[in-house]
């Protein structure tokens, strides 16, 4: 019937008032398709479909003699965006940006996009990134989605839950190459208060873990080794790709953890700071950890009031991670050092909230991470979580029923990969001057990303003797529940 009436208002007998009658009559019958269309996506022309020149709602910003083109290969429509470097100089793109998309402050958010590359190489992928902007434009912060991958891939989704700021009114999307290189296209972006299910991809998100540096103990030369090992995280990645950093405790001094941070070709990838013993008894370090919370460019799951911006939780592609201090004292003191008496202890109050926490994910692989391992091997033993053996089975019965695939910690310098029950337990080992500790003589860097299957592959790169000939090992954990872990090296 509606496509009757459709093809009658075609004919040019037809009076545009009768049209204007149908129009009319078919949006009192559909409104909630009419609505639901035009408010799912907060991004005008998604598809860059609509425009002459250049799409409509979108700005071409050249840089370096590159600037973003309208190109007829598309993951849907007849048109996408390629931004390109040529040759295998690292460069830093034009890019494509959108208009101003007002939002409202303190509401949650999902942010997608599709991509797709060819020769993409360098010190960074390509990605694409969102700006929030105060009533008067000014700039917030920015967050990165999970970058699309090095090399050639096809079509693939990336995307992230983030909230928006008390003073945010507005937001942009843009695209861009940051030194790197080859040919990048991007389709179909979307902002929505509705979540949005990623696609599966080949590989989803990769993570790098490390451990204990204490570069402070070694001046300038704490800064150097540990930006030499900085400077492998992408190189010694399993998927040519990291989304996030985790620092797994015992990095004092933040400072001088900084320093090679920004001066490394890990630089743009964001980091989080795991409390160790060793920030706990120093107050610059605890303030600067705190203050990341702040900063951070991905959305964090604030932990309970006194540990609020020393633990929290958080996701990354299929990863839901939390991040535990050990160190609270389960009212508001978040630096409480717990050799001795009262060790090994979990707070009530922390247990309690990682509990829910991951009972609310729905995210399909759990990670947790803290400083102290539950099965130290080595160093530490005694005075880790293993102190309070009734709490430490306790700890380790929530991570079984919760289905939590990996505890990584640090703290023994001793790097170890343990396989309880169902739970990897992983010791990071050391990094940087940390190898002068006298126990791991070599730096490690674990990785954690997803398959195409949507197994969770833990990969151990170390020092064998240098980072130019890596050991490597790698585990398997298979999605399918039936099989159990399989360890596979």
């Amino acid at each position: 019937m509606i496509e009757y009436l459709m093809s009658l208002m075609e004919k040019p007998k037809v009076m545009n008032g009768i049209k204007a009658l149908l129009i009319f009559g078919l949006l009192l019958i559909y409104p909630i398709l009419a609505i639901a269309q035009s408010d799912t996506n907060l991004v005008a022309n998604p598809g860059f479909e609509s425009g002459t020149t250049i799409p409509l709602n979108w700005t071409f910003v050249s840089i370096n003699e590159s600037k973003p083109v309208w190109s007829s290969i598309f993951h849907s429509g007849s048109k996408s965006i390629e931004i390109s470097i040529p040759g295998t100089t690292d460069l830093k793109s034009g890019y494509l940006q959108s208009d101003l998309i007002p939002v409202e402050s303190r509401t949650t958010y999902t942010v997608s996009a599709w991509g797709k590359t060819r020769g993409a190489d360098g010190t960074n992928a390509p990605t694409v990134r969102l700006v929030e902007l105060d009533e008067n434009t000014n700039r917030l912060h920015q967050i990165n989605l999970p970058v699309f991958g090095k090399g050639t891939n096809d079509w693939e989704q990336k995307s992230m839950e983030f909230q928006t700021g008390s003073n945010t009114s507005y937001v942009y999307v843009y695209a861009n190459i940051w030194d790197g290189y080859g040919t990048f296209w991007v389709d179909d972006v979307t902002i929505s208060t509705e979540k949005t299910a990623p696609s599966p991809t080949p590989n989803g998100a990769t993570i790098a873990y490390m451990g204990d540096a204490e570069p402070g103990d070694f001046g300038k030369s704490g800064i150097t080794e540990l930006t030499k090992d900085f400077n492998q995280i992408l190189p010694q990645s399993p998927t040519g790709k990291v989304d996030a950093i985790i620092l797994l405790g015992d990095m004092s001094k933040i400072s001088q953890v900084r320093k090679a941070y920004s001066s490394s070709t890990a630089k743009n990838i964001p980091i989080f700071h795991v409390i160790g013993n060793h920030e706990v008894e120093n107050n610059d370090d605890m303030a600067a950890v705190r203050s990341s919370y702040g900063n951070s460019l991905v959305p964090l799951n604030p932990g309970p009031e006194g540990t609020d911006k020393t633990t929290y939780s958080f996701n990354v592609g299929n990863f839901h991670i939390v991040n535990m201090n050990l160190y609270w004292d389960g009212r508001k003191n978040d630096a409480w050092f717990k050799y001795g008496d009262g060790g090994g202890y979990v707070p009530d109050a922390l247990y309690n909230w990682v509990n829910t926490d991951l009972a609310k994910t729905s995210q399909p692989w759990k990670i947790v991470v803290g400083h102290e391992p539950l099965y130290p091997l080595g160093y530490h033993v005694g005075n880790s979580l293993d102190q309070n053996v009734e709490n430490r089975d306790k700890l380790e019965n929530l991570f079984i029923s919760r289905k939590v695939a990996v505890y990584l910690s640090g703290h023994t310098h001793t790097s170890a990969v343990q396989l309880k029950g169902s739970v990897y337990h992983i010791a990071a080992g050391v990094t940087g001057t940390g190898t002068e500790k006298g126990k791991d003589s070599f730096a490690s860097i674990i990785y954690t990303h997803t398959n195409k299957a949507n197994d969770l592959i833990i990969t151990w790169k170390r020092e064998d003797p240098t980072w130019a000939t890596p050991k490597t090992k790698v585990y398997t954990i298979d999605n399918d529940e039936t099989k159990g872990p399989v360890r596979s090296i």
